[in-house]
């Protein structure tokens, strides 16, 4: 696998340095102020690092969105998240959005009267969606008070969860620009350590288990079937040179013929990142629009 940050399959804190530098001047050219939301996970980290290394740590507002009815997000994903915005120094706050989504949860289960109860992830994917509401109304107000500054949401996706749709849309799925959008998760994880050699980072601050956190015990790679570092190879072929939008209208087929096209063996492994892709694929691609009489070009 040729990751971005490795030679012969170790981290290279040569490449390393020249990544941060291309995601610094992206950051740079985007930016003058930008909001965070950091959940304890590895992404939202390195980005809040990454950022930091851009703009100056007083340009950059780490907000913490614990639900409080939930013990994996106060307990720990957002206890290592203040531990970390501290250590860096950076203007961060907690805001709870507990009782917003109890409120929310509660008055959906009176509309679809779902016997069973409200899917664990529609809790979800709602706490996930109020945390970006609140991260879009703190950036709305500091550009408020910042007049002719450019204060942006920071989107903290990569390739290995996009492609397979393992975020929540308008929720972590949203933000004003994607610094980390081209990278596999374990570059993700390079930088991180590369930040721990370099004194950025200490060990403490790095979630070693992807969790998105919707739930006690929810893992990533206990969701998706596959850890990252197994569903890398077809990800990076579907995606490499192509992009979200061409892969629109295409079959499993056509996935099937770019990953074994890029010398990647289509396993159960690689069939499941086809399947998903195109499940998914939607969340990548902008809205549908009716075009009348071409007045939307």
């Amino acid at each position: 696998m040729n990751y971005l940050t490795q030679t012969n399959g170790v981290r290279d804190d040569v490449k390393c340095v020249a990544l941060v530098e291309q995601i610094r001047n992206f950051i740079r050219a985007h930016a003058d102020v930008v909001v965070i939301g950091m959940s304890g996970g590895i992404d939202s980290t390195v980005l809040t690092v990454l950022s930091m290394k851009a703009l100056g740590k007083g340009s950059v507002i780490g907000l913490h969105l614990p639900a409080v009815s939930s013990d994996v997000d106060g307990d720990k994903f957002n206890a290592r998240s203040v531990k970390t915005a501290t250590y860096l120094d950076i203007v961060n706050q907690s805001i709870q959005i507990g009782d917003a989504c109890t409120s929310i949860i509660s008055q959906i289960g009176t509309v679809v009267s779902n016997k069973n109860g409200i899917n664990k992830l529609t809790e979800g994917n709602t706490r996930a969606r109020l945390r970006m509401t609140a991260l879009y109304a703190v950036a709305y107000e500091l550009g408020i008070l910042n007049v002719g500054k450019r204060v942006r949401v920071l989107n903290s996706c990569q390739i290995s969860e996009t492609l397979v749709g393992f975020e929540t849309r308008f929720g972590d799925g949203a933000g004003d620009l994607s610094p980390l959008a081209s990278l596999l998760k374990q570059e993700v994880y390079d930088l991180a350590d590369h930040f721990v050699f370099t004194g950025s980072l200490r060990e403490e601050d790095i979630d070693r288990v992807p969790s998105p956190g919707l739930y006690e015990g929810h893992t990533d790679e206990d969701e998706l079937g596959y850890s990252y570092n197994q569903m890398a190879p077809a990800s990076l072929a579907i995606v490499r040179g192509r992009g979200y939008a061409a892969l629109e209208g295409k079959t499993v087929e056509d996935l099937k013929g770019y990953i074994e096209d890029a010398g990647v063996a289509y396993d159960e492994c690689a069939k499941t990142v086809a399947d998903k892709c195109l499940k998914n694929l939607f969340k990548s691609l902008p809205m549908p629009s009716l075009n009348l009489d071409s007045r939307l070009g």
